[in-house]
Formats: structure tokens, sequence, C-alpha cells
């Protein structure tokens, strides 16, 4: 064999080797099946957000009760809940993380690289005493085994590239009361106290320490939206397969956007949230969280089946810029609303979880 013919392949291997990786897999986002789950996606533009939230709840819908603190009165639209997850798929494809290969880089290091040194090292040899093998037409079987070891790591270390993965109080105003897809809601807005009664006269369960939770919302002025499931809707329209339920969208005036988890933080439960934020800019949040995913997408988001339709529409915006976070959140972590303001850096970016 002519040492240039090898000498070609193996640098050819080697730029390929770096390259082979690079592209990797991606990783699906999961429900947790044994932790309290939220799921949302906000749309903010100017000094109005759109917030769609879909929790998991597994009990059924006669028992399923829902309030939401929200700082100003909302329009109000539902969605089917197995609706709701192409839209969360759709978003997962664009943002789930980029995985790479441990194993396989390490294969390629280990397998690859010495071939490469010890094939070298046969040139040198070659070099110096090659004029004398070919005029005694013998070649050292030293030599021989040496060419041949060479050779066996950098096709096992090709081999390794090759195999590698590709992805009714009185003191209680009723601001808004109507059937939105699966749920009979009202939006109320009083004073601490008066909301309390107002709640526990319509048969809505919560904790004694949310009572706090309420009184600090009542006294900003915030207003509080409130669900029960339509009697007779079946479970398979109320319920997806991953026990979320059917969704809500709030459209609410709101200088930035805002995640309403304070009343959430009282469960003493953690919680595994995954929040989407589509903006003209990258957003950042006051939990000093890190994004999964920053960057500029395209879709079109009236699309999306909504009840009453084009509740999600984006018309107006300049530029769709997508900000995926996600983590657990401890009940000392939730005594505050998660806020989310512009980030003056917009480079994008996507994690890579290295496996």
């Amino acid at each position: 064999m002519k040492p240039i013919s090898l000498t070609t392949a193996s640098v050819f291997l080697l730029l390929l080797c770096p390259g082979a990786f690079a592209d990797g897999k991606f990783y699906a986002d999961t429900v947790p099946p044994d932790l309290p789950y939220q799921r949302a996606l906000i749309i903010h533009q100017g000094e109005t957000e759109t917030l769609l939230v879909q929790p998991k709840f597994e009990g059924k819908a006669a028992e399923f009760g829902w309030i939401v603190p929200l700082p100003s009165v909302p329009e109000i639209a539902g969605m089917p809940a197995n609706s709701t997850a192409h839209l969360f798929l759709w978003l997962n494809i664009i943002a789930r993380p980029e995985v790479k290969n441990k194993t396989s880089l390490v294969a390629c290091i280990v397998l690859f690289m010495p071939g490469i040194v010890l094939f070298i090292f046969y040139l040198l040899i070659y070099l110096r005493q090659g004029k004398q093998w070919k005029e005694s037409d013998v070649t050292p079987l030293r030599a021989k085994l040496l060419r041949d070891v060479a050779m066996a790591f950098v096709l096992l270390g090709l081999l390794s590239i090759i195999a590698m993965p590709g992805l009714a109080g009185a003191g209680v105003e009723v601001l808004v009361a109507k059937e939105v897809g699966a749920y009979q809601v009202k939006v109320i807005r009083g004073d601490a106290k008066d909301v309390v009664n107002w709640l526990q006269e319509n048969q809505y369960r919560f904790a004694p320490e949310d009572t706090a939770v309420f009184r600090n919302y009542a006294e900003k002025g915030w207003c509080f939206a409130v669900a029960k499931v339509k009697a007779g809707i079946p479970e398979k329209e109320f319920h997806t397969n991953d026990m979320l339920v059917a969704p809500l969208i709030f459209r609410f005036r709101s200088a930035m956007p805002i995640y309403p988890m304070a009343l959430t933080g009282t469960t003493g439960q953690k919680l595994h949230l995954l929040l989407y934020i589509l903006a003209e800019h990258k957003a950042k949040t006051n939990f000093g969280w890190k994004s999964k995913f920053a960057g500029d997408i395209s879709f079109n988001f009236q699309s999306i089946t909504t009840d009453p339709p084009g509740f999600l529409g984006t018309n107006g915006f300049h530029r769709h810029y997508l900000t995926k976070y996600e983590g657990e959140l401890l009940p000392q972590e939730m005594k505050e609303d998660l806020l989310l303001e512009k980030d003056p850096d917009d480079a994008p970016y996507r994690e890579v979880i290295w496996k």
C-alpha cells in the first residue's frame, strides 16, 4: 500500500470526526408523573399579555376548580385539551435541547487518534528505512505490524463514528361570567375577606394560608378568574393522556409579562414549570433561571384552534422571539410572581446536553 493513500484517508477521517457528532440528536419534554406540573405560553406585545396555562390534574372533572389571579380584567378563551398538545409539541420541536453523545466522542478519540499517531510513526520509519525496504523488496515484520495496527485503530474509529446516534360575598363584583370550552368561568373582584366568603359560598376549596395571598392580590387591585368544569363534559375532552386538563387563555393589560405564582406556592409542593414566552425580544426572569432556548421563530399562532377562533393571533409583531424556561420550584420560591423583562442580550441560544 502506498503511504500517501492511507494518509489521505486518515486526514479525511480526521476532518469527518468533529462533524459527525456535531448534529447530535434531540431530547423531548415529558410530563413528570409524580410532581405537580404546569405548562404555559405567554404572548406579550406592548402592554397586552395573552396567557395560556395548562396544569396537570389527576382527579375527576367534577372535582376540579381553578382560581387564577390576574392584574386586570381579562378576555377569556378556551382550547380543547388534546389540541393544546399540538401547540406544545411544535414549541418543543423548536426549543428542545440538542443532545450530543459523549460516548461516541470518546470512542472517536480513543480509537481513531491512536491510529493516526501510530501511522505517523510508521511514516517516520518509512522515510528513514524505506529505501532499504524497496531495494531488498522485504518490509520488516515489526513495520508491517505497526502499519496494520494503525490501520485497525483508524477503521475502528471510523466504525464508532458511523454507529453514533442521530432528536358571593356581598362586596364581590362579578365582572365576567361566560362558558369557555370545557369551563364555566367568572372573573371576580373585591377585598380579601369578601373574595374568601364568595369562594366558600360557591364551593371552591382552598387552604387557610391562601387568605393572605388573596389579600395581597386584592390590595393591588387584581381580579380573580375562577373556573369549574361544565356538567356533562366527557373526561376525554377534559383530560389528555398525561392528565393535563383543557387550558384556559386570558388576555389582559400588563406592562410586562407576568406569571402568577404566589397562590400555587401555598400548596406546599414542588412545581415543575415549563414556560414559553413569545415577544419581540428575549425575556429574562426575576427567578434567575437560565433559558433553555432563545431565538427568532416563524409560526402562524392564529392558526391554532381556540374558542373564540384566532385568540392567539400575533398581528402587529415586528419580530417573533421565543424564550423557553423549564425547572422545578420549591414552595418558598413561589412566594412572589414570576416576572419577565426584556433581556438586553438578544443573542440566540439552544441548550446542549451531553449524554
